[in-house]
């Protein structure tokens, strides 16, 4: 199975209902990672700031990796076809999924280098998106009827189906049980919610064609990205109802993965001069 490419209106806070508006860009300083000229993806990071994502190497192979106090661990599950990480809580457990030798995917949760399998009895796939600290998982599972979300808590799986969606995925969770959903409806258009643990708000950045949110922090603050009327991609993090737009200036098509306790963010861009993606992280000023 083929990981899904993870790239309107309201944003609901206690039960309130508040326009969405949008920010200034503030001021941040971008790193870029770059671990193979291949690709990269830089898709977690957690309160102490170790990141957590997965590159493509000259064989077209995908390895998942940490980097923590400056120093980059690569993490491949023993046997597979290929190993992508996503998501890291603040206990540095990181989720992902990887092939096995008959192509199916498997979720995981990697802790001090062990992984654990998370997959849904029944389904032909599953992949880990994000997990909270409380070692709660949601990611995406496939069976005979389609494509849906999930959220294991250690010891069981319950399903989500956004209303209206012919294809749900959970990204993200906190631990107040926030959880972000990336949605296709039966055009196969894109569409993002929050689910707050009895209803789901369509989330769209002002101005936005398409917006797909990734992961929540601890704090409610949602990275995502979204596409304007002239198809440009750019990133952004959604606190309480605002859109705050970060692109990293050295290059386009920005997408903010993921943002901690301290507004540093992770996420992925085109340099300039290239067609393939990269990694970064963004530190505030």
């Amino acid at each position: 199975m083929k990981q899904t490419k993870m790239r309107f209106l309201t944003l609901a806070l206690a039960l309130l209902f508040t326009l969405p508006a949008l920010a200034a860009p503030p001021k941040y300083t971008y790193k870029t990672i770059q671990l193979s000229a291949q690709g990269t993806t830089t898709y977690g990071i957690n309160d102490i700031g170790t990141v957590s994502g997965f590159y493509t190497d000259s064989s077209n192979i995908q390895h998942g990796y940490m980097i923590a106090g400056g120093k980059t661990t690569v993490l491949n599950v023993p046997g597979a076809q290929f190993t992508e990480c996503f998501g890291i809580n603040n206990l540095g457990q990181i989720t992902g999924f990887y092939n096995t030798a008959q192509s199916v995917a498997v979720g995981f949760i990697y802790t001090n280098g062990n992984f654990t399998d998370v997959s849904v009895p029944g389904s032909s796939g599953t992949i880990a998106y994000g997990i909270n600290d409380a070692g709660q998982v949601v990611g995406q599972f496939n069976d005979q009827v389609g494509t849906h979300g999930f959220l294991f808590n250690g010891s069981t799986y319950q399903t989500y189906d956004v209303p209206g969606a012919s294809t749900s995925i959970a990204i993200g969770v906190n631990l107040a049980g926030q959880i972000t959903f990336q949605w296709y409806d039966s055009s196969g258009f894109l569409h993002s919610s929050l689910y707050n643990g009895s209803t789901y708000h369509e989330l769209r950045a002002p101005g936005a064609v398409t917006t797909g949110v990734h992961a929540i922090n601890n704090q409610g603050r949602m990275g995502l990205f979204y596409t304007d009327a002239a198809g440009v991609e750019h990133g952004a993090i959604l606190s309480g109802s605002i859109y705050t737009t970060l692109d990293d200036p050295a290059g386009t098509a920005t997408s903010v993965d993921s943002v901690n306790s301290k507004n540093q963010v992770t996420g992925n861009f085109i340099p300039i001069g290239s067609t393939i993606r990269q990694g970064f992280r963004g530190l505030p000023q």
